[in-house]
């Protein structure tokens, strides 16, 4: 046994092992002794007498090792007995041992973040207790209350100072809280859930990450004020099936930019200091870019940056006067996430005045993503890490209109659905309700009618089946249609209970049924007596370019105050109105019916825009802004799509299909080249002198965007950088820098091929074959596995700069 006495230097919290231990320090002149209380009745009785630079004399210590892992030495240190005893003595002070650690007292200002183990200081410093809190016996500590803190770490992380609570610190709550004064202060049980804690509980991490983590915590929750509440963004777990939004944030850069966890053990850190504590390391792996959603501020940011990459096509008003301003040009900015950097982009998805936008609590930005996902994701806050900013300038006359929106590849939720979700209706209806089939919806647009009760109506149309109560419990067997008129079903009309099929307008501020909500091939039901319904048709002279003109004169508008739900009910896929023929560029190309309506699927291969040619299609006003939404486009222009078969290249068949956004339709967004998209509910027209098949969009057009097209820029800095990689492959312009008997290889466009040379030689003998037998007499080669060499001699005459190159010869070799 021995007995020491000396000043107290050091004294940790009770651990939370197995058993629950304190460490405190004594020394004496040059000597330091570590002492271990595990006795709870020592624990209880020396709690008030074991403070920092407090003289004490301890009798009956017996000296123990603690062991770690494999890699760790054991350690020496004094353990209590049942017979120890501990007792304060009087002593003049003396000054304490060197260390690096400090002591710091102040008044806690902001406990906002609490429950993650951050707070503020004195309004400058921010202390760290989330590596101690959930399994120490730290205080319990609110605003206001004024702490000390000994043998801290003061650490300095992007030009941030912050104090650091390790094995060894101690923190005393001068302010007096019922809830300290039991041995164990039991935890809030926000901080059980919050998800920093469990982070830094569960792997270590160093408190650069943390700190970072921290910090986007802290601008999330800024962000995302009024919409979430704050507990959604730090706790682990905001509800039973979904991750709060930190926790949702860190497991998809942890996916990207994987960190190995770190071992510590609290003992060793008040034992053995000097070997440094796991979180002390301030290295930063994840350096987290959080994106504001003002468009000016993005435009601000990828202009200080120098990240736009311009990508203009060359119109056709301005090829006889290239020094004229390009009418549309089209820069992008490409933002992906590397391993030292990682953008995210966060807002709340949701659809508004006929468009797609991220939203924060300060601002939003318009944004395109493939439909799918953002009908999945709507209304829901999400986070992307891989998003292009594009900017869409239009210049008419002397005035620029610019568009600022972003394209997000992929969507990853971070929380619930906001708002309540569409919830099917189970019960009986009303004898007059209106139950129809959504067919398809057009683009969110500007109405006009010549009714005088509704001169103009923002909203958008619905091409419905209607159908009574009996018709919807017995689906009626399939029937077949032709293929060359995928809507011809629609013009059936029933003499006794009005048309089967017609087209409703329905405001965009309807308060039941928004456009985002209505899904096509679903059933709902307008609350609403038939006979009301049908009583008054509004007429739309817009119409006039559907084929199907008997639709024309069955158009109804759903007054706001009318409830529309969706109906338990979905139809069996072999419904014969359900199917809907979507073609694509060949497909379109080889029919032969004209004016008949088409769906078309395909690539944007190339997109323009021209004078209308007619002048009925000039006059009126083409643009206009609604509720900051482009209604038409700047300028009295059309815009032309050609859309391709071909994803990779610009091969294959390729149709071009004309817009006319004179009518007041949303200007889409996203239609640049690399896209694929949907068109629904186009005509198909052919000219008079050429014979070309062209389509026209329609009043009752959709786009779905179905992949985001990324290959943007010239072509010319690629292949550069492939000349200065050295991978050998070379391009005709470059022919002036190659030195004369070179040998390189280089990819051709081919215009005209003036003669072919092929040889068939013999694989027996190597002589060349005629007419299926060998050259060769003397060659009895004749297995019937023989193994035949075609070797062909191209010879090309370039033209470059005006001067004739030398015959350029390519040999190929092709072996079957």
């Amino acid at each position: 046994m021995e007995n020491i006495e000396g000043k107290i230097t050091a004294i940790s919290h009770i651990l939370y092992i197995n058993p629950k231990s304190l460490f405190f320090e004594v020394s004496l002149d040059n000597q330091r002794w570590n002492i271990l209380v595990t006795d709870r009745s020592h624990l209880i009785s020396w709690r008030d007498n074991l403070l920092i630079r407090q003289w004490v004399k301890i009798d009956e210590l017996k000296r123990v090792t603690i062991y770690g892992n494999t890699k760790s030495k054991p350690l020496s240190v004094l353990e209590t007995t049942k017979n120890s005893k501990l007792t304060k003595i009087e002593k003049a002070s003396v000054n304490s041992l060197s260390s690096n650690l400090m002591n710091y007292e102040g008044v806690v200002t902001d406990d906002t973040f609490g429950s993650s183990g951050f707070y503020q200081l004195d309004n400058s410093l921010t202390i760290c207790l989330t590596y101690m809190k959930l399994v120490t016996s730290i205080p319990i500590i609110n605003k206001g209350d004024t702490i000390v803190v000994h043998d801290v770490h003061r650490i300095r992380v992007k030009d941030n100072f912050l104090i650091l609570i390790c094995g060894r610190g101690n923190l005393v709550n001068r302010t007096a809280h019922k809830e300290n004064e039991a041995l164990f202060p039991k935890s809030a049980k926000e901080d059980n859930r919050n998800f920093l804690q469990h982070l830094a509980l569960e792997n270590n991490y160093s408190i650069g990450v943390l700190f970072s983590l921290y910090e986007l915590c802290k601008t999330t929750c800024d962000k995302l004020m009024g919409i979430l509440p704050p507990e959604n963004v730090t706790r682990k777990l905001a509800s039973v099936n979904e991750k709060g939004v930190l926790a949702a944030v860190v497991d998809h850069i942890s996916s990207m930019v994987h960190i190995e966890p770190k071992l510590r053990s609290l003992s060793r850190e008040f034992l053995a200091h000097g070997d440094g504590c796991a979180p002390c390391n301030k290295e930063t792996c994840w350096t987290i870019d959080l994106w504001p959603l003002d468009p000016h501020q993005i435009e601000t940011r990828c202009n200080l940056c120098d990240l736009w990459v311009s990508n203009v096509n060359v119109e056709a008003e301005n090829e006889k006067t290239p020094t004229l301003p390009f009418y549309w040009k089209h820069d992008v900015a490409l933002i992906d996430s590397r391993s030292d950097r990682i953008s995210l982009l966060m807002g709340v998805l949701s659809f508004l005045n006929g468009r797609w936008e991220l939203r924060d609590r300060t601002a939003s930005v318009e944004c395109v993503a493939v439909e799918r996902d953002c009908q999945q994701f709507r209304d829901r806050c999400v986070f992307t890490s891989k998003f292009a900013v594009h900017r869409e300038c239009f210049t008419v006359g002397d005035s620029t209109h610019a568009r600022i929106y972003v394209s997000i590849d992929e969507f990853h939720a971070a929380s619930l659905p906001l708002a309540k979700a569409d919830v099917d209706i189970d019960e009986i209806s009303s004898v007059n309700g209106v139950r129809f089939l959504a067919l398809s919806k057009s683009i969110p647009q500007m109405v006009y009618s010549s009714d005088t009760a509704i001169r103009h109506v923002f909203g958008y149309l619905v091409v419905a089946s209607l159908h009574c109560q009996s018709q919807l419990v017995e689906a009626s067997p399939p029937s077949k249609r032709p293929r060359k008129n995928q809507h011809s079903d629609l013009m059936s009309e029933t003499d006794s209970e009005g048309p089967a099929n017609c087209i409703l307008l329905v405001s965009h501020d309807h308060p039941t049924l928004s456009y985002a909500a209505l899904v096509e091939g679903r059933v709902y039901e307008i609350r609403l007596a038939k006979r009301k319904l049908l009583s008054k048709p509004i007429f739309l002279a817009a119409l006039k370019e559907v084929p199907q003109y008997a639709l024309k004169n069955h158009v109804y508008a759903v007054p706001d105050f009318v409830a529309i739900y969706p109906v338990a009910y979905h139809l069996p896929k072999t419904e014969s109105y359900m199917r809907r023929d979507v073609l694509r560029a060949e497909e379109c190309l080889s029919l032969d019916e004209i004016g008949q309506t088409v769906s078309l699927r395909g690539r944007i291969v190339d997109r323009m825009h021209v004078e209308p040619r007619f002048a009925s299609e000039r006059t009126g006003q083409t643009y206009t802004t609604h509720r900051g939404t482009w209604l038409g486009i700047p300028g009295n222009k059309k815009l032309i799509l050609k859309i391709g078969d071909d994803r990779e290249s610009s091969f294959g068949s390729k149709i071009d299909v004309y817009f006319n956004l004179r009518e007041g339709q949303v200007y889409p967004l996203g239609l640049f080249s690399g896209t694929e998209v949907e068109l629904t509910w186009l005509c198909l027209r052919k000219t008079q002198k050429t014979g070309r098949l062209y389509c026209t969009s329609t009043l009752l057009t959709s786009i779905r965007l179905l992949k985001i097209g990324r290959n943007f820029g010239p072509t010319k800095p690629r292949i550069e950088l492939m000349k200065e990689a050295c991978i050998g492959r070379r391009y005709f312009s470059q022919l002036a820098s190659i030195r004369p008997k070179e040998v390189f290889s280089c990819l051709v466009t081919v215009r005209y091929i003036h003669k072919i040379s092929i040889n068939c030689v013999c694989s027996g003998c190597g002589n060349a074959i005629t007419r299926g037998t060998c050259t060769y007499v003397g060659c009895h080669w004749n297995q019937p596995s023989c193994k035949v060499d075609l070797k062909a001699c191209l010879f090309l005459f370039v033209r470059y700069w005006g001067e004739c190159i030398p015959s350029c010869i390519h040999f190929l070799t092709v072996c079957y």
